[in-house]
């Protein structure tokens, strides 16, 4: 697990530009003035309510979006039930696709369907034993939900912490952060390298 994690990490390195940071980590990406909803390039973010979650790391302020993929009768596309990209802060909130390593190496993720268009399961390529489920609110809204820290939780988001070491990335920690679907609380989950 954690050799595919360095892996992840080796390929943000890569996205965020070699040898130079994109400037200090924004601490809390969805709650800023501009909305992902303001993103119109090749993967188009129809609203914040339609992000399952993100991924974020230290060095840089880009994230990976995992967003619902509805089809017009509002339910998953049976075809592609979660779209991945990249939301590129540091080139204006551009999108840009996922390449092949990164899909392969960190991103990505194996799909299970449990009700075709309502409900999935899905496994990051970069962290297999956590299963994430997909499914719609009583409001009728796609979320994500994993066990964090043993508690049935909504995922906000995954980060990601590491360090240079010889020029390559050495991961430190993994956290998982998500809402307690009992108390509401923000808890977190971390899973050290």
């Amino acid at each position: 697990m954690i050799k595919s994690i360095v892996i992840g990490i080796l390929v943000l390195f890569f996205q965020a530009g070699f040898y130079t940071y994109a400037g200090e980590f924004v601490s809390n990406i969805l709650n800023q003035s501009q909305s992902l909803g303001m993103v119109t390039n090749n993967h188009p973010v129809v609203s914040q309510k339609d992000v399952l979650f993100i991924v974020k790391h230290c060095k840089s302020p880009n994230i990976v979006v995992y967003q619902a993929n509805r089809t017009s009768q509002k339910d998953l596309d049976p075809e592609k039930p979660v779209d991945v990209y990249w939301l590129m802060n540091t080139k204006g909130k551009k999108t840009e696709s996922l390449t092949y390593i990164e899909w392969k190496m960190a991103f990505g993720f194996k799909l299970n369907t449990l009700v075709k268009g309502k409900k999935y399961t899905i496994s990051l390529n970069a962290v297999k034993d956590k299963e994430i489920t997909i499914s719609q609110n009583t409001s009728g809204e796609f979320e994500g939900f994993i066990k964090i820290n043993g508690v049935f939780s909504k995922l906000k988001d995954v980060f990601v912490n590491f360090e240079y070491s010889f020029g390559l990335p050495d991961v430190k920690y993994v956290d998982f952060t998500g809402f307690d679907l009992k108390s509401g609380k923000l808890i977190t989950e971390r899973i050290w390298a």
